[in-house]
């Protein structure tokens, strides 16, 4: 089965701008860890000529998978392409599988997160394929004035912890999208996800800081922790504060999260979080 996606090169009048264009055609990217086998197999590019552009149609001949030594057969995988090939999608909706895969300027390799939906649970596991991208399949990046010239619109979506007991550990998870590509994101999109934005988590009950988290989102999303320690971290109705930052526009939102002042005897919090756009 080949499924197709485009690749766009941008074509401006008789001088044409350069992209970083990393060509996956009849390249194989494998990678594995104790637990999964992935095996990605693309085919010929076609190319085709527009008015203003230049269209390249990426294939892909086959998909195999495998998790925890069992083989996942994935049905009619769906395959996009986004960024001149630096980072690509396949999806696979009966079996409840997405690949999301994005090119590490710093591991000179693509990363490659796993995401298993079941019982409406999200699992997400990360590998790194062994590819090494030929020379010759990776063209010019476009000057760093045409790369400054648009700046996203930032839109964010989070979910977090509801209630945690002492002794647990709260959890949030942020992503980042450019709302003039995706104005609607949901939990489980990556068209539009933008990285390198500046995330700050603020913990406080009564007006008092108890707890800050930072980081920078990776693939368009940020996850933190934070432990709450019996007799320490004291109960009660929290606010949690979310404020984003990137290239000098910042989104904020606000919520509530409980600690409960006692040791839950299932050694589990209720993850009921929320999923909204600031």
């Amino acid at each position: 089965m080949k499924l197709v996606c485009l690749l766009p090169i941008l074509l401006i009048g008789f001088v044409p701008t350069v992209f970083a264009d990393n060509s996956l055609e009849n390249e194989n990217l494998f990678a594995e860890s104790s637990f999964i086998t992935l095996d990605i197999k693309f085919g010929e590019d076609k190319v085709r000529e527009g008015l203003s552009r230049t269209h390249i149609t990426n294939t892909l001949d086959d998909v195999t998978m495998s998790f925890y030594g069992d083989s996942i057969v994935l049905s009619d995988p769906q395959v996009k392409v986004s960024d001149s090939g630096e980072h690509f999608r396949i999806s696979s909706i009966p079996e409840g599988v997405i690949i999301y895969g994005h090119y590490s300027d710093s591991l000179d390799n693509y990363k490659v997160s796993i995401y298993l939906v079941n019982n409406d649970e999200l699992t997400k596991f990360t590998v790194n394929t062994d590819f090494q991208m030929p020379d010759d399949k990776v063209v010019e990046r476009e000057p760093e004035e045409e790369k400054a010239a648009y700046v996203p619109e930032l839109i964010i979506t989070s979910s977090h912890d509801f209630r945690t007991y002492w002794k647990e550990t709260f959890n949030i998870d942020i992503q980042t999208f450019d709302a003039n590509i995706n104005p609607n994101p949901i939990y489980s999109d990556f068209n539009g996800r933008v990285d390198n934005a500046e995330v700050n988590v603020l913990l406080s009950l009564n007006d008092e800081q108890v707890a800050a988290l930072s980081g920078q989102t990776e693939n368009g999303e940020w996850e933190g922790s934070y432990y709450f320690q019996e007799n320490i971290t004291p109960p009660g109705e929290y606010t949690v504060d979310i404020i984003v930052t990137y290239l000098d526009q910042t989104v904020s939102k606000t919520s509530s999260m409980f600690v409960i002042g006692s040791v839950s005897n299932s050694g589990g919090s209720s993850n009921a979080g929320t999923n909204s756009q600031g």
